[in-house]
């Protein structure tokens, strides 16, 4: 990098790490939500593929909910203008 793109982008100047704004809450996931989530996705995986037409039928139906749910509110948002 040349001194002067080093001047730009402040190389070699300490940062420091930003804070919240106020107001707001730091999310951060522990080691527990990292297990709890790894166990809930094994548990939703297992199920997939031990029974796979009803696995077929829950993530279909949720998909079709989910593109309702977006052609609904693009829909409402036209009908607005």
């Amino acid at each position: 990098m040349t001194p002067a793109l080093a001047r730009v982008n402040g190389a070699g100047a300490r940062q420091q790490p930003s804070a919240p704004a106020p107001g707001v809450n730091a999310v951060a996931m522990t080691i527990l939500d990292l297990i709890k989530a790894t166990c809930i996705c094994g548990v939703i995986a297992y199920l997939i593929y031990s029974f796979p037409l009803v696995g077929q039928v829950v993530i279909i139906g949720f998909l079709g909910l989910l593109w309702l749910s977006y052609a609904r509110k693009t829909l409402a948002s036209l009908l607005r203008r």
